[in-house]
This record gives structure tokens, sequence and C-alpha cells, in this order.
């Protein structure tokens, strides 16, 4: 080992100074901030004890200040009145002077007053409720208000008879503010009228088809447009015939006979000839007045005009040749229609013979009147609907075959209890209004209805005449009172779930 080792080993084996070891840095300043924290800590657990038993000395300075907040909404309170920024409603004040809420050792809010001066208090959202002091309603758990002891004993007698709806109270501003409308329950004639569509064709006991009895030719046709308007008795045709040339000359012949026979017995005889060529004719289509002066050449036939009308259908030229059965002219007496209106099975009952109806046509204002005639006993396979014919006196022409119609069927009007039909607001299952009372309470009422008009309904139950309905923002009023019943239907929940509630 050399010099140098050993010198080495004498350091390493050196021993370790005693004393007071010296701290890291930074230490004391990282106590004295643990320090501070600790002492701020404590500091705000005293402020939190202390207004949580509401014992602070800024507390008592503020509590004579008035404060505002939202029945429905109770978590939000302001410093001056208005309306709630949530739902709306008007902000009622909080404080001594009118009923206002404090905070108990419980935590919850509580009235202080024992009774107001006048009045009583009551629930806005179930009015049923009524409490002489001031507190929470039992069901929803909101703030009582101070309610005039009138208007809380009407609001007692007016329940809801319809599911999932609520009585309403709003505040006269807010009621301005929606812009609400109200009309009186009176008695009035409703009528539902039936709307049907149908088409005119002309009255089936005024049309005419003209025929020959006999074959031949034309040799002159009078009546040669569709369209045209004929009389009764005006000419129509003439007609060349062989046949009715020698039915002809057997009744010229026979005539002859009898005026040359003296012989009584022979002349009877020849009398009955007469006749019967004389009838033989007429068969042919002649009138009386052509048979007896002569009104045809022997071989031609006038064909004459059975009715006043229009000729609806032409299917004969002049030189056609035609024969029995052969339909030449179709003639009809316009001056009378008939509309007929397809209706549903479901409408059957609705309509009945000798109903008025009003007939209406193309853009025109003008209506006309008419009835039911009559309707048809079966039902279409295909379009599950009926017929119905409707007479129309049709003296000026206005209705023409062919043309569509509106038709309106209505039964006489009987007076009744009714309501604007804005009123009505339908749930589905039930129909119902909202019935106004104070002017400020609202109330759904289940109706059955009964005949509805274009303006108003027939109200069968429900309602009285008298009664005060809303007409217009109903569906707000409709939304409030659907909001306060499910917020009910959750307070009573916890009600029932909960400790009993503070009793009135």
């Amino acid at each position: 080992m050399t010099h140098n080792d050993d010198d080495d080993l004498d350091l390493e084996l050196e021993p370790l100074p005693e004393g007071v070891e010296e701290p890291p840095p930074l230490t004391r300043t990282m106590s004295v901030v643990r320090w501070i924290l600790f002492g701020g800590m404590c500091v705000f657990a005293l402020v939190m004890v202390l207004g949580y038993f509401e014992v602070t000395p800024w507390g008592a300075e503020s509590a004579g200040a008035q404060q505002y907040h939202c029945p429905m909404h109770p978590t939000y309170v302001s410093n001056q009145p208005g309306d709630c920024p949530i739902c709306g409603m008007s902000l009622v004040p909080i404080g001594d002077k009118s009923g206002a809420a404090t905070m108990d050792d419980s935590g919850d809010a509580w009235m202080r007053d024992t009774k107001a001066a006048h009045g009583q208090y009551g629930c806005p959202m179930d009015p049923e409720v009524v409490s002489d002091t001031a507190g929470r309603c039992p069901i929803c758990r909101m703030f009582l208000v101070q309610v005039d002891t009138t208007k809380l004993a009407n609001a007692a007698r007016t329940e809801s008879n319809v599911p999932g709806l609520v009585p309403v109270m709003l505040a006269p501003e807010r009621v301005q503010l929606i812009g609400l409308k109200t009309a009186l329950v009176e008695s009035r004639a409703v009528s539902d009228p039936l709307r049907l569509v149908g088409y005119v064709t002309p009255d089936e006991t005024r049309l005419a088809e003209v025929q020959v009895r006999a074959n031949g030719w034309v040799q002159e046709l009078y009546v040669n447009e569709t369209g045209q308007r004929v009389e009764k008795g005006a000419p129509l045709l003439s007609l060349y015939s062989p046949e009715l040339y020698q039915a002809w000359q057997d009744y010229q012949s026979a005539r002859k006979a009898e005026l040359l026979t003296t012989d009584s017995t022979m002349k009877a005889i020849k009398r009955e000839i007469t006749e019967a060529s004389q009838r033989r004719l007429r068969f042919f289509g002649l009138s009386e007045t052509d048979v007896d002066q002569g009104g045809t050449s022997g071989s031609n036939l006038t064909l004459r005009s059975p009715v006043s009308g229009h000729v609806l259908a032409k299917s004969v030229q002049e030189g056609q040749y035609i024969g029995p059965g052969q339909s030449l002219l179709t003639i009809a007496d316009l001056s009378v229609v008939w509309v007929i209106v397809e209706m549903y099975e479901r409408d059957l009952g609705r309509v009945r013979v000798g109903d008025s109806a009003t007939i209406s046509y193309s853009d025109s204002k003008e209506r006309l009147r008419g009835r039911i005639a009559y309707i048809y006993p079966t039902v279409s396979a295909d379009s599950r609907t009926t017929r119905a014919r409707v007479e129309v006196n049709n003296a000026s022409m206005i209705l023409r075959p062919g043309m569509y119609a509106d038709v309106s069927v209505s039964k006489d009007a009987v007076s009744s209890l009714a309501v604007p039909a804005e009123a009505i607001l339908d749930g589905g299952e039930t129909q119902y209004a909202f019935v106004v009372h104070d002017g400020s309470h609202f109330v759904p009422r289940a109706v059955i209805l009964g005949v509805r008009g274009d303006d108003w309904v027939e109200v069968i139950s429900g309602l009285t005449a008298g009664d005060r309905v809303v007409t217009s923002a109903n569906f707000l009023i409709d939304s409030e009172s659907r909001l306060q019943a499910a917020i009910s239907g959750m307070g009573q929940t916890t009600t029932d779930t909960a400790q009993p509630a503070h009793q009135h």
C-alpha cells in the first residue's frame, strides 16, 4: 500500500460532525402559509354557522329590506316586484308586511304571521287549500298567498272534472298581457249543415224519346241541331212510308164507302171499318188533328214534339231510312232538374226526405233552394256511398246537365245552449272549456257537445246559461293548468312518501 492510499482511507473513516441540522430552504415560509389557510377556513366556517342560525350582523341590517319570490319557483328571489323569468307569474312579496318567508331551524320557509287582518291564505296551485295562517301548501309545498275570502270560497266550489287539469289563478296583469277574451254561454239556434258534392242531371220524368212506328225515309228534318229549343206540338220531321200510305188509302176508302151507303145496317158496318182505319193511322203516330184534317198527304207522316224542352240528343239525318224502335231525338224539359249527391253511410241518419238543401255552383255567389226528394236504397260496394236526389226549380236555366254543384243539407235549427266553437278544447276522449270565475280563476270543465255549426257548438251538459268561458288564449291557460297539475302530482307523491306535512 502506498502513501496516497493511506491518506484516502483516513479520510473515509473520519466521523461526521454532531449537532442540529439546518432546515431546507423556504420551510418557515410554507409553515406560515399553512397557518394562514387554516385560519381562513376557520373564519369561513364561523360565518357559515352564524348565517345558518341567522345571527350575523349584516343579516340584521338587511332584515327590513322587502324581497319578492315566485309562487311557482320559490328559489327565485328578487329585490323588486315583477314577473318570474321562468314561468311569467307575478312575484309575491316576502317579509313580515305581507306574510314573508323566513328560515327556521329545519331549513323550511314558513310564514310568521298568525293571521291576516283581512282575508285568508290560499295556494295558487291548489285552490282547495285554504288557511287562516300563512305557510306552505301541504300538497305542492308552495308558499300560500293572501287572497280575498270571497274569492277563495268561490274557488273552493269550482273544482276541475277534467283528468290531468287543475284550476288556474292568474293575476289581472298577466290576463291582460296574454290577450285573453271570453264569451257567455247563451241559448241560440245552431245548425249543422251536411256538405255534399253532386252533379246536375235532367228530371227523368220530363224526358221524351222520339221514335216512329213505321218504316220509311226522312224527307224533311225541322230540328237539325242538338240543344235546339222546341215547343210541345212543334213539327220535328216528315216521314215518307209505304206502310203509312197503304193505311191512309184504307182510311179514305172506308170513309167514302160510309158516306155512299144509305142502308142503316150497312152504314153501321162501314162506320166500324172507318173507325178501325182511323185507329190504325193513329197507331202509326198521326195526331187526331192530322187524321181529321188530312194533315198527311197520304204517304207522309209529320212527327211532332211531345213536350217543350231542349234537344239533348239527335241521331237522325234527312234522307235517312228509319224504322220502329229506333231513337231519333231526346228532348228534356229543364225547367226542373235533379242534383244527384253522394254521401257516406255514416251520414244516412242525418238526411231525410223533405229536408231543405242549398245549391251553389262554380264561383257564383247565387244560391238555389231545393229539397231532398228521394234517397236511393243501395250503397255502392266500391265507394261505400249512397245517392240522394235533390229537386231544384231551374226556370232561369242556371243549372245545366253535367255541372258539378255543392249541396248543403240542413234541418230546421232549434234554439239550445251553445258556446263559441273556439272555446272548446279537444283532449281526445274529453272535450272541455275553461270557465272564468272572479276574472282571475279559470276552471276546466268537461262538456258533452251536440250539433256543431260554423261558429257555435251546442252544449248538452257541462255548462249552464250565463257561464263565461275563455275563447282566446285558452291554449296558454291549458298549458299552465297541465304544468301545475304535473307539479301538483309530484308534490303529492313527495308528501305521501315523507312525514306528515304542516296542517292548516
